[in-house]
């Protein structure tokens, strides 16, 4: 149950246990009961080694909560899903164990960013929510670096920001000279969570604990709800500052939207998802900056121009550092010309 979470009536959340991903649900029901203090809450959960396929589980979970709030004690629905769908989960990293070959609860798919099930409007809320500063998190995503999404219960919905997020990065550019570790979607976390983020390099999160913000050794960007805060680094907050380059992503983004949205209202146009919109744009713009920056790397002088930038879409002056923080991060050889060639950094 997350902090806070008592005052609520219904809630769910993703998380991550070692190296295994769970869905749990929760639910409040008032009770005429001293003992129980006048409420009974239930939180019940499954684990798997992804979180590709814990949705198809949920609306089990949400039956059982009620179940069990209404008859404690009765688990045979759970026993019978046990049997039912039990694998042989994998040992953790720090465990060496040879595992017979079986049908895992829900095996890993090719895709670094797997599919979860969220409500119809989920990207479109992200992207009306965050505004022209989802480029601010696109940058920090493509750097890799520890995002700490904070905001009151529920989090259920906060979650999903965390998946939204995590598709910001995706692009299919192969041959980045620096072979970099995956960034983690760790979903919820809370104060027990703390040992194992200080040993995390790249994550996304979210939290409903105030606590963190102060824990800034923790995390390298701090979103509280709508309000982006860069930890550490002059760089990490110019970075939060939106350009005339974002500006224009973010007003082509809506119109792809715009020209892709069903313009009569149908039952089809209710089922409308900016899902595949969303990961397009976004895949598109990061397979054009890296090619780009691959492209100049292999170039005889290695000199990324004013032009270069413009056509991945950044602006030449306010982009600077990101691009510097970018190839660094990638370790691409390139020599960033923008204002005066006799100030070229490499």
């Amino acid at each position: 149950m997350v902090s806070g979470g008592h005052r609520l009536h219904k809630d769910f959340l993703y998380f991550k246990k070692d190296n295994l991903y769970g869905l749990s649900c929760f639910e409040n029901m008032p009770v005429e009961s001293q003992i129980e203090r006048g409420a009974r809450m239930k939180s019940v959960g499954i684990l798997a080694p992804s979180y590709t396929e814990l949705y198809k589980h949920m609306r089990f979970l949400e039956k059982q909560v009620r179940h069990l709030l209404e008859t404690p004690g009765q688990y045979e629905d759970f026993a019978h899903f046990y049997h039912q769908k039990k694998g042989i989960l994998p040992p953790r990293s720090d465990d060496i164990v040879d595992l017979p070959s079986v049908q895992l609860l829900s095996p890993m798919g090719d895709h670094p960013h797997l599919k979860i099930l969220h409500p119809v409007g989920c990207f479109a809320q992200f992207i009306q929510f965050f505004g022209e500063h989802i480029f601010s998190l696109w940058k920090f995503t493509l750097l890799r670096k520890r995002i700490l999404f904070f905001s009151p219960p529920p989090i259920g919905a906060v979650c999903y920001r965390v998946y939204c997020a995590m598709c910001l990065m995706d692009h299919t550019v192969p041959g980045l000279p620096q072979s970099l570790p995956a960034v983690q979607p760790l979903f919820y976390v809370n104060v027990a969570d703390i040992d194992m983020l200080e040993n995390e390099i790249s994550y996304i999160a979210c939290t409903t604990e105030r606590i963190f913000e102060t824990k800034t050794h923790l995390y390298d960007v701090y979103v509280d709800n709508q309000v982006v805060r860069g930890s550490h680094t002059p760089a990490l907050k110019d970075m939060i500052s939106v350009n005339r380059a974002d500006k224009d992503k973010f007003k082509k983004l809506n119109s792809i939207r715009l020209l892709q949205r069903p313009d009569k209202f149908t039952e089809e146009s209710l089922k409308f998802d900016d899902e595949d919109i969303f990961t397009a744009f976004f895949m598109e713009l990061n397979n054009r900056l890296f090619s780009t920056l691959l492209g100049v790397s292999s170039s005889p002088d290695k000199q990324l121009t004013a032009d270069h930038m413009r056509s991945v879409g950044l602006d030449p002056k306010a982009d600077r550092t990101f691009v510097m923080e970018l190839l660094d991060t990638y370790g691409i050889d390139v020599v960033l010309v923008v204002d005066n060639p006799c100030c070229a950094m490499s």
